[in-house]
């Protein structure tokens, strides 16, 4: 996309179909026609979460966005007024505010990147530190000035954008906090639930009461949490595309930083409402072949599990009383972290097997899934069950830190449990106990 200005009109043109944005009204070419569309416009401009200013050759405001709009009056108390000189506009903003640069340096009104945009006639783009006297607020954005030229190659405006990072930040904030908060009522869930097993026989009308309550927390999480973090994809993917070749890579990095903090997240939210729905969404329990579940698991990591080079060994697996998904999302998870936490330098070796056992006068059937990894220290085997709790950086490993919760509380609706332990190869064995009787 460029600008073309004429009679003071601003012609976005691209390479179809000429577009036309005039005194903020959108007009399309249909046929021979121009065809107005101002809520286009609205919506494009208007709803850009960045404040976006536009400047004449002359330095004089002439257009600033709803967010530019409120930057202004977040700064100076009050509206701003089109026409306003810049620099009479940055000298009285210097006043109320406190600019510094990445290294802690003070900068000057002429230091503005749109200032050194209309000056150079060139793309600046600096990371600014502001701090505002009037709300007490620091905030940290990518600034860019970027400068507009006519057909003859002229520079006639210059246009200001503030990506401002803090903002970016405090959402991804706000997610987590929520979340968090998701994280005890999901505990309490989880302790409710196992007493309400314990005396089922007793309780069944508060049973049902708990699980109405889950799926309006489940429901809740989809759309209150989901929402605001699909938002933040959104609008940084559109700023990727519209900034793409027009900003410095650095200011495209940050964007993409943005869009990752936001897919851990959307992965976060998931874990949360598996783990959550688990026993909302379970149907009724069957005898299940724990065979034919570990041998789905391991066709569905085919991939992974040749590119790390890895051995599965499965040995002779018993039918079991549960329910097919949940043993197969449990074999799937334990599997994942097996190939997922090892050494470098050495082939990953994983065997999952089965046998009896007598726990607290209950007879189970243990399965078992050990591996070669990196391990577990005993210090960390309880705490690794607990909700988002890693061990290792997300970064390096990825993941929610809820695939282990995940599978205790499978274990739990089945009225079993799961226990970690060291091994002789150094890594760690994961027992799975279920009852081998119907004990749902």
């Amino acid at each position: 996309m460029h600008l073309l200005v004429k009679t003071h009109r601003i012609l976005l043109c691209y390479h179809t179909q000429l577009p036309i944005l005039d005194n903020n009204e959108l007009y399309i070419h249909s046929g021979d026609k121009m065809l107005l569309i101002p809520q286009v416009a609205t919506a494009i401009i208007e709803a850009l979460p960045i404040p976006i200013f536009l400047f004449d050759r002359d330095g004089s405001l002439r257009y600033a966005n709803a967010a530019g709009m409120r930057e202004f009056s977040d700064i100076l108390g009050t509206p701003v007024v089109f026409g306003s000189n810049l620099d009479a506009l940055l000298r009285q903003i210097v006043k109320l505010a406190v600019y510094e640069d990445e290294d802690g340096n003070m900068l000057q009104p002429a230091d503005a990147p749109v200032a050194q945009a209309i000056k150079q006639g060139t793309v600046v783009r600096k990371v600014i530190k502001r701090f505002v006297h009037r709300t007490g607020i620091t905030q940290w954005y990518v600034n860019l000035g970027v400068p507009i030229k006519n057909e003859q190659g002229l520079h006639i405006w210059s246009v200001s954008a503030n990506v401002d990072i803090t903002t970016q930040q405090d959402d991804i904030k706000s997610v987590v906090a929520s979340l968090s908060l998701l994280k005890e009522h999901a505990a309490h869930l989880n302790t409710s639930l196992h007493q309400h097993r314990t005396l089922l026989a007793q309780s069944n009308n508060s049973l049902s009461s708990a699980n109405e309550n889950l799926q309006q927390f489940i429901h809740a999480a989809s759309h209150d949490l989901r929402e605001p973090v699909r938002k933040i994809r959104t609008y940084t993917s559109r700023l990727l595309q519209d900034l793409d070749g027009v900003v410095p890579p650095t200011a495209i990095y940050h964007l993409q930083r943005i869009d990752h903090a936001a897919h851990q997240l959307v992965q976060m939210i998931e874990g949360v409402m598996m783990y959550a729905g688990v026993e909302a969404q379970a149907p009724v329990a069957a005898m299940v072949s724990l065979e034919q579940v570990v041998q789905q698991v391991v066709a569905s990591f085919e991939v992974k599990i040749q590119e790390v080079g890895a051995t599965v060994i499965v040995g002779a697996l018993p039918p079991v009383w549960g329910v097919a998904h949940l043993l197969h999302q449990l074999v799937a998870n334990l599997l994942s972290n097996a190939l997922t936490f090892s050494h470098v330098d050495t082939p990953i070796r994983v065997h999952i097997t089965a046998f009896r056992a007598a726990e607290n006068q209950q007879d189970y059937w243990v399965l078992s899934v050990s591996d070669n990894g990196v391990g577990i220290a005993a210090a960390y085997r309880e705490k690794i069950f607990q909700p988002f709790t890693r061990l290792h950086s997300k970064e390096k490993q990825g993941g929610a830190g809820l695939g282990l919760s995940i599978c205790q509380r499978i274990l739990a609706y089945h009225g079993g449990l799961i226990r970690v332990s060291g091994n002789p190869e150094g890594g760690a064995t994961f027992n799975c106990y279920l009852p081998d009787h119907q004990a749902l």
